[in-house]
């Protein structure tokens, strides 16, 4: 228990897993971080095994909309050899020479931490902000948690077919309404932007998954003057390429350009 608390953990197991009809012990165990513990786990008696099931809500809080900073770690493959390294050069002599087992923990520990933090050091990442799913009503999420009742029955049951049915109905119909509560709720979102096509694109980024695409900061040197205002930068080339420019043939046949691109 001094361990997990150490690390702000918890088991959520607090009955027996195990019965017999001579002994009651709890072998099994759901050890979480102490932010998202709300309620123990409840023991569910499946009859598929000697050991009992354990079931456990987990809190999940929404995303706001609002950028997001947090701290993670960042897992690459020179990290990893580098700490591989850095474990293979240690002596633990000091671990060695303590006597008793919890003292020889605390050491090891310290110095694995110590090593680790400087491999993999906790850095500032900033999340994008995301799309609300304001689609997601109270009916979906009962409908939602049926779905997973339904699941569960069908793969420790021998239901009969009429049943069976009857949940492939449901989740076609579950389906049916997810669509159109998304259909609804981005053609609202669009019609209230008043930039309708970035609204649009946000849509068709969130719906396939992806991440918008990275700014560039863009520089445009002209006549040794650095230009970075992208509106200026824009209208350079509009009139570049609107006027009538005479064009220079170099050498090799290669039409030149007063420009000089630079990108980061």
């Amino acid at each position: 228990m001094d361990l997990l608390l150490r690390y702000n953990l918890v088991n959520t197991v607090k009955s027996p897993t195990r019965i017999t009809p001579n002994t009651k012990t709890l072998l099994d165990v759901i050890v979480i971080n102490k932010a998202h513990y709300s309620t123990p786990a409840t023991i569910v008696e499946l009859r598929l095994s000697d050991h009992q099931a354990q079931m456990l809500p987990i809190l999940n809080k929404t995303r706001s909309r609002t950028n997001q900073s947090t701290l993670k770690r960042h897992f690459r493959d020179s990290n990893i050899s580098e700490f591989k390294h850095l474990l293979s050069k240690e002596t633990w002599q000091e671990v060695y020479t303590e006597t008793e087992v919890k003292a020889k923990f605390e050491v090891f520990m310290n110095t694995f931490m110590h090593l680790f933090d400087i491999v993999f050091p906790l850095k500032l990442a900033h999340e994008r902000k995301r799309l609300a799913n304001g689609w997601i009503t109270q009916g979906i999420k009962k409908s939602s948690k049926r779905i997973k009742l339904l699941n569960l029955l069908t793969k420790i049951l021998n239901l009969t077919q009429q049943t069976k049915m009857y949940i492939s109905r449901y989740k076609l119909i579950y389906k049916r309404v997810i669509r159109e509560a998304k259909k609804r709720e981005n053609d609202n979102y669009i019609m209230c932007a008043k930039n309708k096509s970035k609204a649009i694109w946000q849509v068709i980024l969130k719906e396939t998954g992806k991440s918008p695409l990275q700014k560039l900061d863009i520089k445009l040197v002209k006549n040794s003057e650095e230009i970075i205002n992208p509106y200026k930068i824009s209208e350079i080339f509009n009139s570049y390429f609107r006027g009538t420019i005479t064009k220079k043939r170099g050498k090799n046949g290669i039409w030149k350009s007063p420009f000089k691109y630079k990108g980061k």
